[in-house]
């Protein structure tokens, strides 16, 4: 492409790869100037889906004139080529710019988000909302000037509209890493409180240098419990404040506009050693949230807590929202077992049957800790009850694929082929929020894939413990000594254009992303040899099988030396352990508690503590809480499992 002229345009340099465009420094030979030009992929300018929001991105800019926000010159749209020119920024990304810096100084960051604010208020005004707001979006020039880019999926919140739905709703938008939890479970009530949100995301990895979850170690569908559950850790400067109130669970509880919380940004006082300083002056005309108020003057108020003194520590933690992603999720226990054997003996867990959202019976089979479907996925409707497409010709096959949407289908559309193998499923359908696995289940990461083969001996060998005693051809069944039940299903090209190896491989969608965000990681077993292979990687657009894993929650009430280790989400580390019919002690930090037990139910443990008056414990499989005379509702105080 270098070299190459786009009417008045000569291309000189590749600035930027996409999944759908790619941008290039370019020569204006009629002004004699530098630009920057945004041209969509090839393979995407003759899909209308795609070719349409890619219009509207630059039709938005264009509108827009502010100091903050790059504007769009000139629009190329010849048939075969489509692209859009902007002002050239001689700088770079704010992600680049935090890279190099690691943490921003309190100046720095007061040099920078009020220009962000600026720029986010302008795009709110006329009605739009960003949805990707993140570092990479953003442009920092050689003279300190931010810039906001990439309107790729902004959503116009005017019904008046016409590209008011244009996304789909209930497509999910954004970068998983700064999505609100509205983004992930309710995506047609996305608004400006959506934008606010990850912008306080942003702030806390200005203050930190870091990335607020681990994307290395969590799958996509981790990170979005995460950010549904959990609140950010606090960084223990006077950006808390602003951090807490942005990033509330409830758009509601947010800022209500970005002219509010730059309002708020003004007001602060100057202060030269503002990491250090516990107090922080506000404009008193500004209106708080009184929570949020109370939450920090308890904190004041216990500046004094010291590491070993636990109940004053617990004190500290924010109270958890987390009634939604008991609705979304749910929970489900399984039994321990305690025959474990080296060879990792697998046993049928018929009374323990799974009953999906479309009514289908699973029969279950225990391998080693773990308990899976003996079948593949057959269903039709996520577990909120929407439905999934249908993608039965190559064409809707393949325009499901290109926006990055759920789909489904037979192999060779036969629904023969689907009461024997399931269902076939783009990686999309995996990873959307709606959630695609029964309640109590999920889709299993890699680790936990490759915890499967190694109690089955490891990759060289699972296979044939996992494959059917029939059903592959030349030869390559297996001995399914494991219950396992893999069946060679086939699958279907990302394309749509063709179904291949029915009867040759069976291959299933890993929740985990790959390394290269347009594809997916996938396991195999295959006819040639006794393996399950993983390093697989593929377009999402592919068509799968599917298997689901049961979320570990033991039945603790078949448990011996009942015991729960949690952690809170500043890395201090508890334990509790029933040491007779209703006594418990919690050892924290060389010390220990006592409490007393005064009620199980489903599955959940309550303790009373001896010593200390008016405070309980409750312990609910993978969370525990704290209740006492300062926090009268139960407060999520650590995260762990029974062992």
């Amino acid at each position: 492409m270098i070299g190459k002229l786009l009417d008045k345009y000569e291309l000189i340099q590749e600035l930027g790869e996409g999944g759908m465009a790619n941008v290039y420094a370019a020569h204006d030979s009629k002004f004699d100037a530098k630009v920057s030009i945004k041209i969509l992929n090839k393979e995407f300018v003759h899909n209308e889906h795609i070719r349409k929001r890619f219009l509207a991105e630059a039709r938005n800019m264009y509108k827009m004139s502010h100091t903050n926000i790059v504007k769009v010159t000139d629009l190329i749209d010849d048939g075969n080529t489509v692209a859009f020119v902007m002002e050239f920024i001689d700088g770079e990304t704010l992600k680049q710019y935090r890279d190099r810096k690691g943490k921003l100084s309190d100046e720095e960051i007061n040099a920078i988000l009020p220009q962000m604010l600026e720029a986010l208020s302008y795009v709110h005004d006329r009605n739009l909302v960003h949805r990707d707001v993140k570092p990479s979006n953003f442009m920092i020039d050689n003279s300190g000037r931010v810039k906001l880019l990439d309107f790729g999926i902004a959503k116009n919140t005017n019904p008046g509209s016409d590209e008011y739905t244009q996304t789909g709703t209930h497509t999910q938008m954004g970068t998983p890493m700064y999505m609100s939890p509205e983004q992930i479970t309710e995506t047609k009530s996305v608004t400006a409180q959506s934008d606010i949100y990850s912008l306080g995301v942003v702030l806390w990895q200005f203050v930190t240098g870091k990335k607020p979850y681990n994307t290395n170690t969590l799958s996509s569908f981790q990170v979005q419990m995460k950010i549904v559950q959990e609140p950010l850790s606090e960084t223990n400067t006077f950006w808390d404040k602003m951090i807490m109130k942005a990033t509330q669970k409830d758009p509601k509880s947010r800022y209500a506009s970005c002219n509010i919380w730059l309002n708020e940004l003004k007001a602060i006082s100057n202060q030269s050693n503002s990491h250090t300083q516990e107090k922080t002056v506000f404009d008193s005309s500004i209106k708080e949230d009184p929570s949020i108020s109370k939450v920090q003057d308890k904190a004041k108020r216990e500046n004094n807590i010291t590491p070993n003194n636990p109940s004053q520590r617990k004190k500290w933690l924010m109270p958890l929202i987390i009634a939604l992603v008991v609705i979304l999720f749910g929970m489900s226990w399984f039994e321990l077992t305690n025959n474990k054997t080296s060879n990792a003996e697998t046993e049928k867990d018929l009374d323990r049957s799974c009953i999906d959202q479309n009514g289908n019976v699973f029969d279950t089979v225990r391998i080693g800790d773990q308990t899976w479907m003996d079948e593949n996925l057959n269903v039709d409707k996520f577990s909120n009850g929407d439905p999934i497409p249908e993608a039965k010709t190559e064409g809707e096959w393949k325009a499901y694929s290109q926006a990055g949407e759920a789909a489904w289908c037979f192999y060779e559309n036969d629904p023969k082929n689907g009461e024997k193998y399931g269902k076939l499923y783009n990686w999309y359908t995996v990873n959307d929020p709606r959630g695609l696995a029964p309640k109590g289940w999920h889709i299993p990461t890699d680790e936990e894939w490759t915890i499967l083969t190694n109690q089955l001996g490891g990759e060289s060998k699972s296979g044939a413990k996992m494959k059917t005693k029939d059903g592959w051809k030349d030869g390559g069944n297996g001995t399914n000594s494991s219950g396992f039940l893999g069946l060679p299903g086939g699958f279907r090209d990302y394309d749509g254009r063709y179904f291949e190896y029915l009867g040759i491989t069976g291959s299933w969608w890993s929740s985990t992303e790959s390394y290269n965000a347009l594809s997916g990681s996938y396991w195999q077993l295959s006819t040639n040899d006794a393996k399950c292979e993983s390093g697989y990687t593929y377009a999402k657009g592919g068509g799968f099988s599917i298997r689901c894993i049961r979320d570990q929650y033991p039945n603790t009430a078949v448990l011996k030396n009942l015991k729960w280790e949690g952690d809170d989400n500043n890395g201090y580390h508890t334990y509790f352990q029933k040491i007779n019919n209703n006594e418990w002690v919690e050892t924290h930090m060389k010390e220990k508690y006592f409490y007393e037990q005064i009620e199980f139910k489903n599955d959940t443990y309550v303790l009373k503590d001896k010593n200390r008056t008016g405070l309980y414990i409750r312990i609910s499989n993978d969370k525990c809480y704290l209740r006492d005379t300062n926090y009268p509702k139960w407060t999520l105080i650590y995260f762990g499992r029974w062992k």
